[in-house]
C-alpha cells in the first residue's frame, strides 16, 4: 500500500546481511568477495592505526614511503662508494709507504 502518493516499494528499504562467525561481524550480501574481508579503514583507504590516520591528514603516506625507499637505496649506494674509496685510500697509502720505506729493504 502506498501512502501519500508515494510509489516506493518495500524492497528499497531492505538490507540483507549475514553473520560471519570467524570475524564476529556482519557482512552485507551486496558486498562482493573482494570487499567482504576488508575493514572500514581499508574501504576508505586509511591506515588502521591511530597515528597513521592522524599523519595521513597532513602527509601523503604513500609518497612518504616511496621517499624512504629512495633514501634507503641512496644510502646503500653511498655505502658501496665509501667502501670503494676506503679500499682505494688503503692501496694508495700502502704504495706511498712502500715508496718511502723501499730503501730500507734494498740490498
Amino acid at each position: 500500500p502506498s501512502r501519500g502518493g508515494s510509489s516506493a516499494s518495500s524492497d528499497e528499504y531492505r538490507f540483507v546481511a549475514s553473520f560471519n562467525q570467524h570475524s564476529g561481524r556482519f557482512s552485507a550480501a551486496s558486498m562482493g568477495p573482494a570487499e567482504a574481508g576488508l575493514s572500514y579503514w581499508d574501504k576508505v583507504g586509511r591506515p588502521e592505526d591511530k597515528a597513521g590516520r592522524q599523519l595521513s591528514a597532513f602527509i601523503d603516506l604513500k609518497d612518504l614511503e616511496r621517499n624512504r625507499e629512495e633514501h634507503a637505496a641512496k644510502r646503500q649506494q653511498q655505502h658501496f662508494q665509501r667502501a670503494a674509496y676506503e679500499a682505494w685510500r688503503q692501496r694508495a697509502g700502502d704504495q706511498t709507504k712502500k715508496r718511502k720505506q723501499g730503501w730500507l729493504y734494498e740490498d
